[in-house]
């Protein structure tokens, strides 16, 4: 997968990443130690070259970084992932041309919002705002929750 090297001066911003260079790479990194996307310059390129995911809780830095790099820029991914507790959710991981089956990643046709274990990203939206939206459901929720345990 390759991505413009101009991306890189809006995609760490809208991802919520911080980017590192060195001679040879760029890496978008998380605040969560052991989450990071390296990418191999060429030209006026960036080819992604290794993805690291480790103590990534509730899977958001796969979901919402390396997922939606994917979908963006239309990647290939095949991993293998360990959870916990082991089994709550699939372990292989496959992304073709920025499409899956996993449902970490994407909603699927078919599928509705109550089974997706987040809301799924609308891609018309910024990200911020995106992640705006998902904070304001999830205070509409507790709103509807809390106000039915007083009733």
């Amino acid at each position: 997968m390759e991505i413009p090297l101009e991306d890189f001066c809006h995609l760490p911003q809208e991802l919520g990443c911080s980017l590192h260079r060195t001679a040879e790479t760029l890496t978008l990194a998380s605040d969560q130690p052991g989450c990071a996307m390296h990418f191999r310059l060429e030209g006026l390129h960036a080819r992604l070259d290794a993805v690291e995911v480790t103590n990534d809780p509730e899977g958001r830095f796969l979901r919402d970084v390396v997922g939606l790099v994917l979908q963006l820029y239309s990647g290939d991914l095949e991993a293998e992932l360990t959870w916990s507790p082991k089994g709550s959710m699939a372990d292989r991981v496959q992304v073709r041309a920025g499409e899956t089956s996993h449902p970490l990643l994407f909603q699927h046709e078919g599928q509705s919002p109550d089974e997706m274990p987040f809301p799924p990203v609308d891609l018309t939206l910024p990200l911020v705002e995106q992640w705006l939206a998902d904070a304001h459901r999830a205070w509409e929720e507790y709103q509807r929750l809390k106000a039915r345990q007083e009733a």
